[in-house]
């Protein structure tokens, strides 16, 4: 229900008033000008009126004319049979300026009205009144803005003043109907600025969703709505829903709610308030407040110099809305200081089960919303905090379809390094169908590594390539239910010394030549890493960590829809000045699974059965675009050749138990364990 719609219904209802006064030029006795009356106001408006009460006349200085129980017909297929039914209307009229034939309303009052408003598919409303014949043409019954009458009847209305109104509205357009009560509605006469005072209480019932109310400001004058010399000026303020309103400008036709052109200030303690207003579902986060100018249609407009501000966060730029279709239209360009997107991405919905703690995110994601828009946003901001990453200097570009996500191109710093993407997100899917690639040749692995497992155990920068493509309500659903792959390439960087000290026995010893410089942390070459995901279980090609004394080859799964994994580590020393490695077994869940020597391993090497397994050729290529073509560890999954367990293990059934290797019993076991629980980001039972 447009606000200037309820101002052209107090001039209808006014207008029943105003037509009987005329009655009074030629008599006192009302009542039996009756008939004369309707047919002047059927002239009109070409609508049959009529009268159920009597016409109570009191005179005197100012003369009180009171209307009960006035219908005005419908046209022919409205959605009723009335298009307005009024109580009573009262009106306070100049008695003295009356008798000269000259209409001067003092104060219009109506009580209990009820008013239908018919749209049809062509835009035409029953408030569109033609003339009858006997009407004379190019009159007018209103001032102009120069406060001069045209064939003048009514030479000034003050205020007016409606209570207790139904209005409902139907559009044959959309098929929607709308319903507004109004508990008041005051019109105050012309200011010194030739503006009338406005304040309006009541509540809107729009396709079910009710708002209510509560403003007040300055408007011009009812006769400019009408002569329409100029654009209408316009203040208001007040509350509608919970927000908090001001605006100020003009509008060049009020009662179609086109040509505008004002200034709007909107704010809430919560974004909660603004859903009745945009129609889509919003996190319950604050303080918000919206500024910016606002020019075009109540349905269609542009918002320029905006200014946005949402808790911490701050955007500004231009954006367009177009609220005549059923999903929301955005069309924009956005920048921000600081943008926190975590309210966004979840939600309290219980579209989905809750899991168990996962190793990943498990916040429901609010796919919901996007079903609610279509559109185009380009957004730059200096620092965005997503998943409770801080990424800087980001540039996205947002697609919105019919439920649909894209997401290109995506450009952003992490941690000082850049990063590359593209998201796409099907929301109308279920579950929602998630595609990301992510890819940088200068990420800081070691970061990401702590993120998700946080906990730190490698340093340094290297190139990556993750490609997802998953089902799911949350993070740990659409990588739990994921293909794609995962390829990791660093060289140099740093691993913690205690953990491969325990690993190969000996290396403290070299500390002095091989440290990094960093407390507690040993140089590394490189590391390499390629895994390829089907179903949500991530399988190693490669899995590779090489330095000057050590060299660690993996190979195995990770069930990331389970947070489990069986993971196979082979240590090979490279100094003969160092014992003998173990490799051991990894099994069970990600938080805390078991370790445990590779006997069979340890039983094979020492009876010199050695098995080999080649790095597959593909993961070559798929390393090579990540990094140098001279990294040591690409050099390495050429050729590299990790111990494999034997079919039958050596039989030492027959050597004395105390000419066992000591890597072979229980007291290196337990030291082997505590290394590799220090080198891998894993937590202690009692955590």
């Amino acid at each position: 229900m447009r606000f200037w719609t309820i101002l052209k219904i107090a001039v209808v209802l006014g207008g029943t008033v105003i037509l009987v006064m005329a009655g009074l030029v030629a008599g006192t006795d009302v009542n039996a000008y009756k008939r004369q009356i309707s047919a002047a106001i059927e002239a009109e408006t070409g609508r049959k009126i009529v009268f159920g009460g009597d016409i109570v006349l009191s005179l005197g200085s100012t003369t009180t004319l009171t209307i009960n129980d006035v219908q005005l017909a419908n046209i022919d297929g409205g959605s009723g049979p009335d298009m307005l039914r009024v109580d009573e209307a009262t009106a306070v009229v100049d008695a003295w300026r009356l008798r000269r034939g000259e209409v001067v309303i003092q104060r219009l009052i109506l009580r209990g009205a009820d008013v239908r408003i018919d749209i049809d598919k062509q835009g035409r409303t029953n408030f569109d009144f033609g003339r009858g014949e006997s009407a004379p043409a190019g009159k007018n019954h209103f001032a102009t803005s120069n406060g001069k009458s045209r064939g003048a009847l009514l030479q000034h209305l003050g205020d007016i003043d409606i209570y207790d109104t139904k209005v409902t509205v139907r559009d044959g357009r959309t098929g929607q109907t709308q319903k507004l009560s109004l508990q008041r509605l005051n019109l105050g006469e012309a200011d010194r600025e030739s503006l009338i005072r406005i304040a309006a209480r009541g509540r809107l019932d729009a396709g079910g969703k009710v708002r209510s109310f509560d403003l007040e400001g300055r408007a011009g004058r009812l006769a400019d709505l009408v002569v329409r010399d100029g654009p209408y000026p316009v203040e208001v303020r007040g509350v509608v829903d919970g927000v908090e309103l001001a605006a100020a400008g003009t509008i060049a036709d009020p009662f179609a709610a086109t040509g505008l052109s004002l200034h709007v200030d909107l704010s809430a303690k919560e974004l909660k308030p603004f859903e009745s207003l945009l129609g889509v579902e919003l996190p319950p986060i604050g303080p918000a407040r919206l500024a910016a100018t606002l020019t075009g249609t109540s349905e269609i407009f542009l918002l320029s110099d905006l200014s946005f501000e949402l808790a911490d966060s701050r955007l500004t730029g231009d954006l367009l809305i177009d609220l005549s279709k059923p999903e929301l239209d955005l069309e924009g360009n956005l920048a921000a200081t600081w943008l926190d997107l975590g309210p966004w991405l979840t939600s309290e919905s219980e579209m989905a089960p809750r899991h168990p703690a996962r190793l990943l995110n498990d916040d429901r994601i609010d796919f919901a919303a996007l079903i609610d828009f279509n559109g185009r946003l380009s957004l730059k901001a200096e620092a965005l905090v997503a998943s409770d990453l801080l990424f800087r200097d980001v540039a996205l570009t947002f697609d919105f379809k019919d439920g649909q996500l894209k997401v290109s191109p995506a450009e952003a710093r992490f941690d000082a390094r850049t990063i590359d993407g593209t998201l796409r997100v099907d929301a109308r899917a279920h579950p929602p169908a998630t595609a990301l690639q992510l890819s940088s040749r200068e990420a800081d692995i070691g970061r990401l590594l702590a993120r998700i497992f946080d906990d730190e155990f490698v340093h340094g920068i290297g190139g990556m390539d993750l490609a997802i493509n998953g089902r799911g309500w949350t993070l740990a659903e659409i990588v739990g239910s994921s293909s794609g792959h995962l390829r990791v390439l660093m060289e140099g960087g740093e691993v913690k010394t205690g953990s491969l000290d325990l690993l190969v026995g000996g290396l403290s010893e070299l500390l002095p030549g091989l440290g990094s410089g960093n407390a507690g942390w040993t140089a590394i070459n490189c590391v390499a890493g390629d895994f390829d995901l089907q179903g949500g279980v991530a399988t190693s090609r490669v899995a590779l960590l090489d330095s000057e004394v050590l060299r660690l080859v993996g190979k195995g799964q990770i069930d990331l829809s389970h947070d489990t994994l069986e993971f196979y580590v082979s240590p090979s020393a490279k100094s003969v000045t160092l014992n003998v490695a173990v490799p051991v077994n990894l099994t069970g869940p990600l938080e805390d699974p078991s370790i445990t020597p590779d006997e069979l391993s340890i039983l094979a090497r020492i009876g010199g059965l050695v098995g080999a397994v080649i790095f597959p050729p593909a993961a070559l290529l798929s390393l090579g675009s990540l990094g140098s073509h001279d990294n040591p560890c690409l050099e390495a999954v050429q050729a590299a050749e990790v111990p494999a367990p034997p079919e039958e293990p050596a039989d030492f059934s027959g050597q004395p138990e105390a000419d066992l290797p000591p890597e072979a019993g229980g007291e290196s076991s337990e030291r082997l364990i505590d290394a590799v629980k220090q080198l891998l980001p894993l937590r202690d039972h009692d955590e």
